[in-house]
């Protein structure tokens, strides 16, 4: 169980982020990295160019650019925050490089995870375990017992608002589930949800559970 106060839930997506924004909020609570620290330790992870003028390339590309005036553009990026800069260097390969390889953006975020030697990540490998689930209704009586007992949250697919997929983070606490809402143009932060089956078409997910170090050691 994970009181939803103590999570950083001030984190609103630029662009198609969800998936590492969610990972950031899973593992800042275990680990209190930054969550700049992931988008782009993701960057070093896949030798993804971070210069200014690649930031502007993959900024022209960018989705939310179309129908934009060149002014309009160029106001944009001159506003866009670090973080922001990054996001949109992962969105312009994340989707390409699960969408190449025939997984879900949740398996490659589980393989990163596992195998990345950057230092968030290891950290966050250090902190946690990552266990992906093909279809959480396959296992909801195991999933809602792990973020009652442990040190737990899920991050889960489900059906968005404009005919993607949508992922976020969903906790239990003293007050029932909750999620943690990243979207932009939503009440952001934890936002309260009668149960995981509440979640329009929700499917893969990933659990995770902190790490005992007592364990570890066989102490």
């Amino acid at each position: 169980m994970i009181t939803r106060t103590k999570l950083h839930s001030s984190f609103i997506q630029y662009g198609d982020t969800c998936i590492l924004g969610s990972y950031a909020i899973v593992s800042n609570y275990y680990t209190r990295d930054p969550f700049l620290d992931f988008f782009k330790d993701f960057c070093k992870h896949f030798n993804i160019r971070t210069e200014e003028n690649d930031f502007a390339k993959y900024f022209s590309r960018h989705f939310i650019t179309q129908g934009l005036s060149q002014t309009q553009r160029l106001t944009r990026l001159l506003s866009l925050t670090e973080l922001n800069k990054y996001e949109i260097a992962y969105d312009y390969f994340f989707h390409k490089e699960y969408k190449s390889r025939n997984i879900s953006g949740l398996n490659l975020m589980k393989e990163i995870h596992d195998t990345s030697k950057q230092k968030s990540f290891e950290s966050s490998r250090n902190s946690f375990s990552l266990s992906y689930i093909p279809d959480v209704r396959n296992d909801i009586a195991n999933v809602n017992d792990c973020l009652d007992r442990e040190e737990s949250l899920l991050m889960v697919a489900f059906q968005g608002e404009r005919g993607g997929r949508h992922i976020s983070v969903v906790g239990y606490d003293s007050n029932g589930f909750y999620m943690i809402e990243t979207r932009p143009n939503k009440i952001n932060g934890a936002v309260g949800i009668s149960s995981i089956c509440s979640l329009p078409d929700f499917g893969d997910a990933l659990l995770t559970i902190q790490v005992s170090h007592k364990q570890e050691k066989g102490s």
